[in-house]
């Protein structure tokens, strides 16, 4: 597996070839270590695979696998706001991943781990820097993992820093409002030399707020504008920072949202230059031949399939003639993609109608 775009793959990569590999999907949006009926569940679920693991594998590997599951479940502590796990265990290998959705409950039994929650999840992780403009400061916050934390930055913060004649290039003649507008102005170039320094150690995503007037001075001035992806007006100084956290949240699903319908325009580019495998049966043709630079799915979307003779076609009806068909070959698509070293990315429900769902990018045609 490539992991160049997937380092959080890295682990699981490092022990796929261990036999059986075992990916528990598990939902938590009602989960309390109190509630009986949530804990009652999880027993079932660990009884069900202990029968499924007992046809196949002999009693120590199974007694071996079934301590591993009971120990990560039993020190289960969900972070705030996350909204699934994904559990992988091996004879070698044990993982649990807080995921950012809530999953569809799933329980595989396989010669390689189910990954397609795990990379959707952090599809949806998104970080960002937050800017505070104000006529008389400015502040720097970090957003990750649905918090906030703000960033103590080497540079003046507040206007005071640039009101004092003997220190900066504020005329002594100036009249005190034409002083006040002056040290404003270094104000703001000063914020922008300060969101260097932070890109500089989170490249991530800008969203910066302040007043209409500071905005368009900031945007003239800034070496940085490329990285700021909202520019939102209104003073956020006194909010609470649950508010502030409110506000990323929102801006960064309009970001999404920008860049699923730019990154869907530019499907139309490359069908125009006969770059796509369109459709589930071609996009498996290609991925499995390894001709893939980047797969666009539907986040929901999964279907059922039967290999062909030498593995580069599939059927998706008639799937009761062969005894084991693949369960979902979107997972597996998936897969040959990262193989490839290329990257996945996920679109709302019904957004893909003009390409059956699912589309490829090839790297040659």
């Amino acid at each position: 597996m490539n992991i160049k775009y997937y380092p959080e793959l890295q682990e699981i990569e490092d022990h796929k070839s261990y036999l059986p590999s075992i990916s528990f999907i598990l939902p938590l949006k009602a989960f309390d270590r109190s509630d009986k009926s949530f804990l009652k569940l999880l027993k079932i679920k660990l009884d069900e695979l202990e029968r499924k693991l007992a046809e196949s594998y002999d009693e120590d590997l199974v007694s071996n696998l079934m301590i591993k599951f009971e120990i990560i479940l039993k020190d289960l502590k969900p972070e705030k706001f996350k909204l699934g796990i994904a559990i992988f265990v091996s004879p070698e290998f044990q993982k649990i991943y807080y995921l950012d959705f809530e999953p569809e409950e799933k329980l595989v039994i396989g010669d390689s781990f189910e990954i397609r929650d795990l990379i959707y999840s952090k599809s949806l992780t998104k970080n960002a820097i937050l800017l505070l403009l104000s006529a008389n400061e400015i502040r720097y916050f970090l957003y990750t993992n649905n918090s906030l934390t703000k960033l103590i930055v080497d540079v003046p913060l507040k206007i005071e820093a640039f009101m004092d004649n003997t220190l900066h290039d504020v005329a002594i003649y100036y009249e005190k409002n034409d002083r006040r507008e002056k040290a404003m102005h270094l104000l703001l170039d000063n914020a922008d030399k300060g969101l260097g320094m932070v890109l500089q150690s989170y490249d991530y995503d800008v969203i910066v707020t302040g007043s209409d007037k500071m905005i368009a001075h900031f945007k003239k001035i800034s070496h940085h504008n490329s990285a700021v992806k909202a520019f939102l007006p209104g003073n956020y100084f006194e909010k609470a920072q649950s508010e502030l956290i409110g506000l990323v949240q929102v801006s960064l699903n309009n970001i999404r949202a920008d860049e699923e319908k730019t990154l869907i325009q530019s499907l139309e580019v490359y069908n125009n230059n006969q770059m796509l495998a369109i459709g589930l049966n071609e996009v498996w043709k290609q991925s499995a031949i390894k001709n893939c630079q980047l797969l666009v799915v539907e986040k929901n979307y999964r279907k059922a399939a039967v290999l062909k003779a030498f593995k580069t076609e599939i059927f998706t009806h008639d799937l009761d003639a062969d005894p084991m068909p693949m369960q979902d070959v979107v997972d597996d698509v998936i897969e040959n993609v990262i193989s490839a070293g290329g990257k996945v990315l996920f679109v709302d429900d019904d957004k893909l109608l003009d390409y059956r769902h699912i589309v490829l990018v090839k790297n040659y045609v």
